[in-house]
């Protein structure tokens, strides 16, 4: 990622923006880069390009600072015991099938996580919603099976009803200090064997079933037929 990256990434869409891991872990190193571009296109002129987005990036590193309780306590010991709590009340309640999915596969930008047919875009991010001033960190919670010596993210589906997914850790800040929660949540998913095609490719299968009638959901993948 570089600088222009960046600013295209973070940048405001529909109200929303939403910033990656990448994009966490690139304001982190901002004065170096600074330095870096400084050296390929000239100090004043990196100065004046930072200088011109100086108000975005100090809003980009607001937002992450409101999500920062919420990335230390994913970090924290205190979150994968409040995960296998979670996820040990999943497997006692009858109504849900329990899993843990111990295939990753990275794609791009992409973390996916691969269960069967499925794989789930497990890339954190943070959503800051400018309507409402609202911040949220939405973080896969990886936990470690000792038997198998693997790490796996536990997955909960119910019988009925419509809540829970993957295991994460989602914080919300809405100017009241929320506390982040251990929960089972649900991720964008495309099908496995779409993990070998293009964007183009892909795109190219959706526009294919809208033609044949088809209403192929946002975020769900095309199956192989």
């Amino acid at each position: 990622m570089n600088f222009l990256d960046f600013i295209k990434n973070t940048q405001e869409n529909n109200n929303l923006i939403q910033i990656s891991e990448e994009d966490m872990n690139f304001i982190a190193y901002i004065r170096q880069n600074k330095r870096e571009l400084g050296e390929l296109i000239g100090s004043d002129a990196a100065r004046t390009l930072f200088e011109s987005t100086q108000s975005h990036i100090d809003r980009v590193m607001s937002i992450i600072k409101r999500a920062q309780p919420g990335i230390d306590y994913v970090r924290s010991q205190e979150s994968l015991a409040a995960m296998e709590k979670k996820f040990s009340e999943m497997k006692q309640n009858s109504f849900f099938g329990t899993d843990k999915i111990t295939k990753f596969v990275k794609k791009g930008k992409q973390d996916f996580a691969c269960d069967g047919y499925h794989a789930y875009d497990i890339s954190p991010v943070i959503i800051y919603n400018a309507n409402d001033d609202v911040v949220m960190l939405k973080y896969p919670c990886y936990l470690w099976d000792e038997v198998n010596q693997c790490k796996y993210i536990p997955a909960a589906w119910p019988d009925e009803g419509s809540s829970g997914g993957l295991g994460a850790i989602t914080y919300i800040d809405n100017g009241k200090g929320w506390k982040p929660m251990a929960s089972f949540s649900k991720f964008r998913f495309i099908y496995t064997h779409e993990l070998e095609l293009s964007a183009a490719q892909i795109t190219e299968n959706i526009i294919t079933e809208i033609e044949r009638g088809e209403t192929p959901l946002t975020g769900l993948g095309s199956r192989q037929k």
